[in-house]
């Protein structure tokens, strides 16, 4: 792999002060919420990541749609 060819993209100070994301880390997921992806494991990990010492220094974030989307965000 050449990583001169990649380079981390800047930040957008207003997406990031719009979603709460200033100074923290984000994890992310983008595809489909299908039962086959398991993210309810994503979910349970973050929400014991939220209970420890700084925990509120973390954000994950699940973009996508399919057909456990609205069952996952409950």
């Amino acid at each position: 792999v050449d990583i001169s060819r990649f380079q981390p993209l800047t930040k957008e100070a207003e997406l990031t002060k719009e979603y709460g994301f200033e100074g923290k880390f984000v994890a992310g997921y983008i595809g489909t919420h299908g039962m086959a992806h398991a993210l309810e494991t994503v979910i349970e990990a973050a929400e014991k990541i939220r209970t420890m010492e700084n925990g509120d220094d973390y954000r994950f974030v699940l973009l996508g749609h399919g057909a456990r989307k609205k069952e996952l965000m409950e």
